[in-house]
């Protein structure tokens, strides 16, 4: 994979980073411009002894560094010192409260010790307690979410003015509170967007603005709007306590005093209100990100898992025959001898005291051999036997000798079935090819997995719900990046299923029809997916794996659509 591909992820949260960090949206952008331009011109000079993410921070702060007295950055760092916070102190809150890396990672990233980053973080807080109380509005339609930022916002010793729901409450609250800082979820009730509502009030206010959404990455790629941080949900109380301490530290000179006739505005009133008024509806319409959305985005991907839903259930895709190097008659034949071999293993296992992973790697193994492969279980094979050979060398001291080199013989046999299988061959290859998850994103994989594997059987076939567990007791087990991949795409493609029959019923629902849905989509929406959204699990993906999962939006938006009473 390129440096580019693997770097792509990062790029909306390094904006982020580089417009909190300037005080300047626009200086921001030409930073993070020219760290891009400095890989381009050396990619030898990327850093390539750390991940990814770090090496590009770091590559970007010592552009900062050569260009620390040009331009806005000078200013906003003059700024921040004058009001009792130094560079050092302000990146070091930044890259831990905001971009939430550790101190060592810090350290790393600022060319010093651990103990030097938080003694900086030390004397950061305490010169953010000194700030004075401030006027805060909550712009936000879910009551729980709301409840979440008001005792925050109280613990922290400021005010909140008022908590709108709608674009005419902000818009009230706002002409008659004049608030600090705004805190402003994307989507409210009624027609018209928490994006509307902050672009109108800035064209009359000075306010610092915190949008807390699950989807950062697409108001940052919009560019439009330019919010003083973006907070994901789910959240984490203490990064809603850091961003509007450092909002309203670094945030707009003269917040809560109106702008005054012929000022400068912010630069989005600059803006022709055409290009506005597009940008408006294409992120807060569900139905305009409904019409938008390609049918091939939600098609399904190769893996060792397909899903369909058949009268409002989520059923394995029964998919077409695996094709194979060699005859299905030898394919068939081979199958037959290795499901022998495992229905001998799992007997032999009976009441044996062989750790129970490498039991149920045997065991999930015999269940993908019981049935003729298809292009998504002769996958599934080849992750089982990646999986089995992960967890053998654990258990081998708890087996005889001839009976750990069964197994160990019989998991070669396995892989070696499975690289007969091109489409193995090829996720396998690109598996290898990408970076291994993080453990919070393997997490937030499992969790919505969990989730789905809880359903009633009416609503998820019992035996997709088996697929799917034994590809997530890999992930979990082993470590291994096959399996990890393998969770990615099983994950993906049962969202994708839902998000198809979603979406086609969305898109036949009239603007101003009577927006209900019929039984099949509601026992989805009524029990799956609002279950993984109430629970975080959708939220989390969306959050911490961006380019696969840019997906949900567009699935809960159609979910949002056909809800009764929308």
């Amino acid at each position: 994979m390129s440096l580019g591909s693997v770097l792509r992820p990062h790029l909306p949260f390094l904006r982020r980073f580089a417009r909190a960090l300037v005080s300047d949206a626009s200086e921001g952008d030409r930073l993070v411009r020219a760290a891009l331009e400095a890989i381009v011109a050396d990619p030898d000079a990327f850093p390539q002894d750390v991940e990814p993410r770090l090496g590009l921070y770091r590559l970007f702060l010592d552009v900062v560094a050569r260009q620390a007295t040009e331009g806005a950055q000078a200013t906003a760092i003059s700024s921040s010192q004058s009001r009792g916070l130094s560079s050092h102190e302000r990146r070091a809150l930044l890259l831990t409260n905001i971009e939430g890396f550790t101190a060592r990672e810090v350290a790393f990233l600022l060319g010093g010790d651990e103990q030097g980053v938080e003694a900086l973080l030390r004397s950061a807080l305490a010169a953010i307690g000194r700030r004075e109380r401030a006027r805060i509005l909550i712009v936000e339609d879910e009551p729980i979410i709301a409840m979440d930022l008001e005792t925050t916002v109280h613990e922290m010793g400021h005010e909140v003015v008022a908590v709108a729901t709608t674009f005419d409450e902000a818009i009230e609250a706002a002409r008659e509170d004049r608030p600090h800082l705004i805190l402003a979820d994307i989507q409210l009730r009624g027609n018209r967007s928490g994006m509307e509502a902050v672009t109108e009030i800035k064209r009359v206010l000075k306010t610092s603005i915190i949008f807390v959404t699950a989807f950062p990455e697409r108001l940052l790629a919009e560019g439009r709007l330019e919010p003083t941080f973006l907070i994901t949900k789910p959240f984490q109380r203490e990064t809603i306590k850091a961003a509007i301490s450092q909002a309203l530290l670094f945030g707009e000179a003269g917040a809560g005093e109106p702008i005054q006739d012929g000022a400068d505005a912010p630069d989005e009133r600059r803006k022709p209100a055409d290009e506005d008024a597009v940008t408006v509806r294409a992120l807060a319409s569900r139905s305009s990100a409904i019409r938008a959305l390609k049918s091939a985005d939600l098609s399904p991907r190769h893996g060792p898992l397909s899903a369909e839903v058949i009268e409002g259930r989520l059923v394995s895709g029964r998919g077409a025959p695996a094709t194979s190097l060699t005859s299905a008659e030898n394919v068939e034949a081979v199958r037959l001898l290795h499901l022998e071999t495992a229905d001998r293993l799992v007997a032999a296992f009976e009441g044996h005291n062989a750790t129970s992973a490498l039991r149920g790697r045997i065991e999930a193994a015999r269940r993908t051999l019981a049935r003729p492969f298809n292009e998504a279980s002769g996958t599934a094979l080849g992750v089982q036997a990646e999986g089995l050979a992960r967890v053998l060398p654990a258990a081998r001291e708890l087996l005889m000798e001839h009976v750990a080199a069964d197994v160990e013989a019989f998991a070669s046999d396995l892989g070696e079935l499975a690289w007969q299988f091109p489409l193995f061959r090829e996720f396998a290859d690109n598996a290898r090819q990408n970076p291994a998850l993080s453990a919070d994103q393997i997490e937030a994989l499992a969790a919505v997995a969990r989730g789905i594997e809880a359903e009633p059987d009416e609503a998820v076939e019992p035996e997709l719900k088996q697929e799917l567990a034994d590809i997530r007791q890999v992930a979990e087990q082993t470590g291994d990046v096959i399996g990890q991949h393998g969770l990615l795409s099983g994950v993906s493609n049962l969202l994708r299923a839902i998000g198809r029959v979603l979406h086609a019923r969305a898109k036949s629902v009239g603007a101003q029809a009577t927006k209900t849905f019929d039984e099949e989509t509601g026992r989805l929406i009524g029990g799956l997916l609002n279950r993984l959204v109430v629970g975080g699990g959708l939220l989390g993906l969306a959050a911490l794996l961006p380019a696969e999962f840019r997906i949900i939006p567009i699935i809960l938006a159609a979910a949002n659509v056909l809800k009764p009473g929308k």
